[in-house]
């Protein structure tokens, strides 16, 4: 590093790109060896994602429980994927999360977590708990939103996402009328300390209730990016997310550092710095809650749902999963490869299982598009399992709880177990 009078000359790409990612490594340099049992486990898995909510709502009552039970007894599953926290509700004991599903259940007479790991492991699966991170649809009435000032996202255009029409869909104005976002719904600002630490105490929650659980499994962990919402959009900039007056500060004070000089505060930054600045906020929240697990439940696997292909998960949602599996930060992650297209599922898991780190890499197929044929299903599965995926996760139970389904799932089980 050369000095200078006016402080120091920096080879700016370097370190911009360190001090970008310095909070997030530092703390992964702090939480020492990652709990490998599951990185050492050659079995293949079989997994299914179990939704709270929709059609089928199994942790509401008696009912629910008794046939998720009976559709997951012998069904070859290995894992067990069970939503409980969405929209800011939880359906387990919670101080910082709007516990009233849990509360419910109990009046019907029911605990429905501990029940599932129940007799999930008395089945030897393996039960997660499901949580939607970043992501809380419509409840715009979450105890977080009401006590923390700037929790959800902000765009480019200076709108929260608190404004946007037609389901949290799209802004307000011209630009609504030319963008929206990919997934609709409020998203939180992972840039807020509180945001964080909210998160963490909801993970801190079900993890002391539920000592036996297997492990943590987050979705919604990432950013939503701006879609077209018809052919031709002009010259009007696309929908970004990122832009809150916490995102701004903490990005413009690590790029004084970094310059050596006051850099001037602007509106819309752009380009790879920012881009880095946004990923290392997610990567923060993975960090922290596989500090928590470390600290709290080593047993536990840490896992994640992500977006399949690498490129679009990094630049677009700056969800850097190939470096949560490289660093360790995750015991497995789930690329969600839901196309009918068998090239394509296979390519997507050709990428995922050679991307570098020991995580497990578990496909997730989107079994609801082939309900209808499960030898095109089954067809995926093997191919994953070829491309030397650890295993296969189905979404999802809700659309498969039928005798169509349950045949669909018996047939995909057989491919799993003999490796594809």
């Amino acid at each position: 590093m050369n000095c200078s009078k006016n402080g120091f000359k920096l080879e700016k790409r370097t370190l911009l790109f360190r001090l970008s990612q310095a909070c997030s490594v530092a703390l992964i340099f702090c939480i020492g060896s990652v709990n490998c049992s599951f990185a050492d486990d050659s079995t293949a898995r079989y997994g299914l994602w179990v939704e709270a909510e929709g059609e089928n709502r199994p942790f509401d009552t008696k009912k629910g429980l008794s046939s998720l039970e009976e559709f997951t007894r012998d069904s070859g599953f290995t894992d067990l994927y069970c939503q409980v926290y969405r929209r800011g509700r939880s359906w387990f004991p919670s101080i910082v999360a709007d516990d009233l599903p849990y509360r419910n259940a109990l009046q019907q007479g029911i605990d429905p977590l501990a029940s599932v790991i129940e007799k999930a492991h008395q089945r030897g699966q393996r039960v997660h708990a499901w949580l939607n991170a970043l992501r809380i649809k419509d409840g715009a009435e979450a105890p977080l939103l009401r006590y923390v000032k700037g929790a959800a996202q902000v765009d480019n255009y200076q709108n929260s996402v608190l404004s946007y029409l037609d389901a949290y869909a799209r802004p307000p104005g011209l630009v609504g009328s030319a963008y929206q976002l990919d997934t609709p719904g409020i998203w939180l600002d992972p840039s807020q300390p509180a945001v964080r630490n909210y998160l963490v105490e909801v993970v801190r929650d079900v993890v002391s209730a539920y000592p036996k659980l297997d492990g943590i499994h987050l979705d919604m962990i990432r950013f939503p990016f701006g879609i077209p919402r018809k052919s031709r959009v002009g010259s009007m900039r696309r929908i970004e997310l990122g832009f809150s007056d916490s995102s701004l500060d903490g990005y413009f004070k690590l790029r004084s550092i970094a310059e050596g000089w006051q850099v001037p505060r602007i509106k819309q930054p752009s380009g790879e710095h920012w881009d880095a600045w946004r990923r290392s906020q997610v990567t923060l929240v993975v960090v922290e809650i596989r500090k928590l697990l470390e600290e709290i439940a080593p047993h536990m696997q840490l896992s994640a749902a992500v977006i399949a292909e690498p490129s679009r998960a990094h630049s677009k949602a700056f969800q850097d999963w190939v470096a949560w599996k490289r660093q360790g930060l995750v015991d497995a992650v789930l690329p969600m490869a839901y196309t009918k297209d068998g090239t394509r599922a296979r390519s997507l898991s050709r990428h995922a299982v050679r991307s570098p780190g020991q995580a497990k890499v578990l496909v997730g197929l989107g079994a609801w598009l082939m309900k209808s044929n499960k030898q095109k299903l089954g067809a995926q599965a093997e191919n994953a399992m070829k491309e030397g995926a650890d295993g296969v996760v189905l979404f999802s139970y809700s659309n498969l709880v039928s005798p169509n389904g349950r045949q669909l799932v018996d047939y995909v089980a057989g491919v799993v177990s003999s490796g594809g």
